[in-house]
């Protein structure tokens, strides 16, 4: 029922005072008067309507849906029903709510409260008043919300409600501590929530509370305070009598020693304890979980024996719980233990049991992934592989006795040990066809290269002139984006052209549903229907599949295949080769142990160790953090301090390297990866002390960013930069300069480019549907698409300096999702994307940029542009700039690094692309690309050096000094040189 069928239906209620005129057509005056009783019935059917369209989760269902409870609505407001209509006006927020509607939302709870309070209803006032709070909060009202928050708080006080007290306390508390940093305040309410509970003697929320007060201790690094309240959370279990949940406290504060306080004696205390309770209970995999886990500790402690004793009592568990895996583990850990006390011979002995009892409790595999999430599919593809035995348990024992031989000194028997691992390694990865299980293994294995180059690196220190810093370089390459550069290679080979047109079809065809189920798992990320989500989710993984397993036999059938799939890394020399006298390569390589980087000219090659990848990761995350954390941002002596500590570890000691205005080819790691160098300090500084950082007038004194001195290009590896460079080499150039596209409709209440009139017609708020919202689990979101209304400024300055048939704009409602993947761009050498980037946890390879999801007439539209057709797409570009929130992002995989947007547009042949690494401020934003297009387009720069000239020329102004605003975006990949972009001399004449 609609608003259309209200009008005939209220004048019929044989109620006097509802005899409202209401527009009815004379055709119905015969028609027989509804009793309230009917009209009420009609009421409900509207709102069950309106959950079974919301149910079906398209745009168009939705509306109806919407329209469903407005019409009830309407009928609870005539028929003066006040606890319904309000209860229905909740339903309907929270639903506009969840897609990010937030103007709709708060008019409706709004409406709600004020009914209640008409009606007295004290619970259901402090309950939307909690919605409301959240409307705000997620609308960064953040003041309002907190206003709302505290009335919500003093109603429940004013009934006496303590249960509803302390809950919204503990949200009060969350919210001054991660909106307003305000550590004391939010302490306050923490502990106003815990003496609720005391109050009303609830032990589990008691404890609840205790452990949460330790939690904000631990993330604020007060150990000891933080472990004074998981101690008092003990205790309170102690009184209660609880065992499981005692000996689960001792089990979490012995990780908290172990992990947090590096207190091997307080956490065996702790795990000893434990395991006593544990063995009150009766859970035998807990016994050997924690058994291994004091064995683990003997170990850190130096006592082999008692490790060894207590390993095997958790392998005697384990095998009385018939979990073969984890026998597998515990006996390699009793290797460990032998090892450590100098017993070689038997630490191999109990290598090749392990992978014994592994080869014959597991029968031959057969992967198939069921997996819920990446890790999930991860660990399986992990399994499936282990599962292997034979030559992948013969790399496994090789690489310990590698291990037994390096501990003795012999680095020349371990390096063999080694190579004949990697040997059975490489063999098994080129078994795969399908690249993403390929990726998986290769994650796996990354620790086989870990201890080569490693091993490598202690004979180049005993012997430097034997050429190991060398091969250890050539290992890092073959440890890292291999998957990259085979998918490169394979973009070059154009597999599918010698494919059976068969099975091209079936990739289409299953392409194509893939795409119409990732638009309707956005649409249902807040679905109320949790079993629907799960069963869209097993649906997109089992297409997932099938379009893996038709990849697979699609590249098999190929006789260009094998060749990919056996590509080498490049050589030092050929390294060499791709570099000017002005070009020095940095590559890195984070290990467990120890780390090290290579510098590489045209002429030499250097190495240099650094410190542990935990240190160097720690300092990056604080380095990102400094730059990007609202409360920190914006304080230039903090943002110095913490890149000084980074360049102390990374560039500093290859100080001597850099040269005034080098190019820099950077190839990082691990967390390195989502950290711009450019903003790291110029070596030269690292060591200024603390107290010169910043100015008496408040500028860094001592601080100069490294984008000062040079120019700065990330690559996934030396060797990809090869085969981008081969992309180039025969293409021609082709013939128009830009394509932009900016400025999105996604149909937000904060867009007045959609008609009022539109809504009005269509009987719902002045809003479109936004099928992104801020509750989605599967985006990487925090709060509603918002419109980037400096995009429209940027595309206008980028159009400034090109002439009218040089460039193509898509610009609002014309930025869609046909245009970006048209044929047309391929007559474009820059394609510039000014928009919103997402990121799918779940499914990274459905990630992508969000277009307009609108049309002019208010109708939803799919503007999801999705990494599989990024890949499909046949570009002649030079390069692509995203200039859009986290777009050089991805999901990390180790060994090969981010996987995301960049890769999806190098394999459509695109061998440059600009991308950001934070969510960016659009004003400073539009700036920087108007000075980097001015760079290229008016001066002739290459695309590094016109970007460091705009990164310098917003640094140098008061306003956008913090690295914040100009150092998200990098550049990743290569150009052929030669292939700059000429100055277009005649743009301002021919524009008039």
């Amino acid at each position: 029922m609609n608003l259309a069928l209200l009008t005939l239906v209220l004048p019929l209620l044989n109620v006097g005072w509802l005899a409202t005129p209401l527009l009815v057509s004379p055709t119905l005056a015969q028609v027989p008067p509804m009793t309230v009783g009917e009209v009420t019935a009609t009421a409900a059917a509207a709102v069950a309507r309106g959950r079974e369209l919301w149910q079906q989760g398209t745009p168009e269902a939705r509306q109806e849906a919407i329209a469903q409870f407005q019409t009830a609505i309407e009928i609870y407001r005539q028929l003066g029903n006040k606890s319904t209509q309000a209860a229905t006006s909740i339903e309907l927020a929270a639903r506009h709510y969840f897609y990010g509607e937030l103007e709709p939302a708060l008019q409706y709870y709004q409406v709600a409260l004020t009914l209640w309070q008409d009606l007295g209803k004290p619970d259901e006032i402090a309950t939307t008043l909690e919605y409301i709070g959240d409307t705000y909060s997620a609308s960064q009202k953040y003041d309002l919300a907190l206003q709302s928050y505290q009335q919500s708080l003093q109603t429940w006080q004013q009934v006496g409600n303590m249960p509803q007290q302390a809950r919204t306390l503990y949200v009060i508390g969350s919210f001054y501590h991660q909106q307003f940093q305000d550590s004391q305040k939010a302490l306050d309410y923490y502990h106003q929530r815990l003496q609720l509970w005391q109050r009303l003697g609830n032990q589990a929320e008691i404890a609840a509370s205790l452990k949460s007060i330790g939690d904000f201790y631990t993330k604020i690094s007060d150990l000891p305070k933080a472990l004074e309240y998981y101690n008092q959370q003990l205790q309170v279990w102690q009184q209660v009598g609880d065992l499981q949940q005692q000996a689960a406290t001792h089990q979490f504060i012995a990780d908290f020693y172990r992990q947090q306080m590096a207190a091997p004696n307080q956490a065996l205390t702790s795990y000893q304890q434990a395991l006593t309770l544990w063995r009150q209970v009766g859970d035998i995999k807990a016994q050997a979980t924690n058994l291994n886990r004091i064995g683990d500790m003997y170990l850190k402690l130096n006592q082999g024996q008692q490790a060894i004793s207590s390993y095997q009592t958790a392998l005697s568990l384990w095998k009385r719980a018939g979990e073969p895996s984890q026998e597998s583990v515990t006996i390699a850990k009793i290797g460990d233990a032998h090892y450590q006390m100098g017993e070689t011979g038997i630490a191999a002995s109990y290598y090749e049991q392990a992978f014994a009892v592994n080869s014959e409790n597991t029968p031959t595999p057969q992967f198939s992934n069921t997996a819920t999430s990446n890790e999930e599919y991860y660990s399986k593809s992990r399994e499936f592989w282990e599962a292997l035995g034979g030559g992948f348990g013969e790399a496994v024992t090789r690489m310990e006795l590698a291990k037994i031989e390096r501990g003795k000194g012999d680095l020349t028997g371990a390096i063999a040990q080694m190579e004949s691992a990697l040997e059975i390694v490489e063999n098994l990865r080129t078994q795969i066809a399908d690249p993403e299980l390929r990726s998986f293994y290769f994650a796996t294995v990354q620790q086989y290269y870990e201890l080569y180059i490693d091993i490598l690196m202690q004979l180049h220190q005993q012997n430097p002139t034997q050429g190991y810093q060398a091969r250890a370089l050539e290992a890092s390459e073959s440890a890292r984006a291999r998957s990259l550069l085979e998918i490169l290679l394979e973009a070059g080979a154009d597999i599918a052209a010698s494919a059976p047109p068969q099975l091209v079809a079936q990739e289409k065809q299953i392409e194509n549903q893939l795409n119409a189920l990732a638009k309707k798992q956005v649409e249902l990320a807040t679905s109320e229907s949790p079993e629907a989500a799960a069963a869209l989710e097993t649906e997109i993984k089992s297409l997932l599949n099938q379009l893996r397993q038709v990849q697979g036999q699609i590249r098999e059938s190929s006789p260009h295949y094998a060749a990919i799939t056996q590509a080498q890394p490049l050589t030092v020399k050929e390294i060499q080769q791709l570099l000017d006298e002005d070009t020095l390569l940095l590559e890195y390589y984070l290990g467990q142990e120890r780390s090290y980087v290579w510098a590489v000219s045209a002429t030499s090659i250097n190495s240099y160790e650094l410190p542990p990848r935990a240190t160097i990761e720690a300092a990056a995350k604080n380095f990102r953090d400094a730059i990007t954390a609202p409360a920190l941002r914006m304080r230039p002596k903090k943002v110095a301090e913490t890149a000084f500590n980074l360049t102390e570890l990374i560039l500093t000691p290859l100080a001597q390297e850099l040269q005034g205005n080098q190019r820099l080819l950077i190839v990082s790691d691990g967390a390195l990866q989502t950290i711009p160098f450019s903003a790291l300090s110029v070596p030269s500084l690292a060591t200024v002390s603390s107290n010169r950082f910043v100015s008496s007038e408040g500028k860094p004194s001592s601080f100069i960013p490294l984008m000062v001195e040079h120019e700065i290009v990330n690559l996934p590896s030396a060797s990809t930069a090869s085969i981008l460079r081969q992309e180039l080499r025969d293409r021609p150039t082709a013939p128009k300069t830009i394509a932009v596209f900016a400025d999105p409709v996604f149909g937000g209440t904060d867009d007045d480019r959609l008609p009022s009139n539109i809504a009005r017609n269509q009987n719902r708020p002045n809003t479109t549907p936004v099928p992104l919202q801020t509750a989605a689990r599967n985006i990487g979101f925090d709060g509603p698409i918002s419109r980037l209304p400096y995009t429209s400024n940027e595309a206008s300055q980028i159009f400034r300096l090109v002439p009218e048939n040089q460039r193509f704009g898509a610009l609002g409602f014309a930025a869609t999702r046909e245009k970006a993947t048209s044929p047309e761009l391929a007559q474009y050498r820059i394609i510039h994307f000014a928009t919103h980037g997402f990121l799918l946890d779940s499914n990274p390879e459905l990630s992508g940029l969000v277009l307009s999801l609108v049309d002019a007439q208010g109708s939803p539209v799919d503007g999801f542009l999705r990494l599989p057709e990024i890949y499909n797409l046949k570009l002649a570009a030079d390069l692509v700039v995203l200039s859009a929130c986290q777009t050089g992002l991805g999901k990390e995989i180790e060994g090969e690094g981010l996987i995301g947007l960049t890769r999806g547009f190098m394999y459509a042949g695109v061998p440059q692309v600009g991308v950001s690494l934070w969510s960016v401020d659009d004003e400073a934003t539009s700036i920087l690309m108007s000075k980097f297009y001015e760079g290229m387009l008016e001066e002739g720069l290459s695309p590094p050096a016109a970007l460091r000239a705009a990164q310098i020329a917003i640094w140098q102004q008061q306003q956008w000094q913090s690295p914040y605003f100009w150092a998200s975006f990098l550049l990743q990949g290569e150009q052929l040189p030669g292939r700059e972009f000429l100055p277009v001399k005649s743009v301002k004449h021919s524009n008039k």
